[in-house]
């Protein structure tokens, strides 16, 4: 299924859901497709939601098997305007660090072993 397609996005995501839901859950098949993706997209924008909730306060975000997430202070920069020379002084700032997990760097460099 993903050998189809060049970039994931949430619809393709929901999709994803949907499809694994139904052949998992009987129950499901009886429910319209249409309210069954609606329901699969709110509960993703609830879960980005939930987790840019917790970066926002703070709190690190682990997924295991995945990357781990959490929010940083970058220090400032003294940078100048190119076409006048002018010093321009960018503030400290929040970001956020991305850390993929060990065994998924592996997976991906599975094919580069020596």
């Amino acid at each position: 299924m993903v050998a189809q397609i060049s970039k994931i996005r949430k619809k393709e995501i929901v999709d994803f859901i949907d499809d694994y839901s139904v052949e998992h859950i009987e129950e499901l098949q009886a429910v319209n497709k249409g309210i069954r993706k609606q329901v699969f997209h709110n509960l993703l924008e609830e879960l980005i939601n939930y987790v840019k909730e917790g970066l926002r306060k703070e709190v690190s975000v682990e997924i295991r098997g995945f990357c781990s997430m959490k929010k940083v202070k970058r220090k400032g920069k003294k940078g100048r305007k190119v076409k006048t020379g002018e010093l321009v002084i960018f503030p400290d700032y929040w970001d956020v660090k991305l850390k993929i997990a060990k065994g998924f760097k592996e997976l991906l460099n599975a094919d580069k072993k020596r």
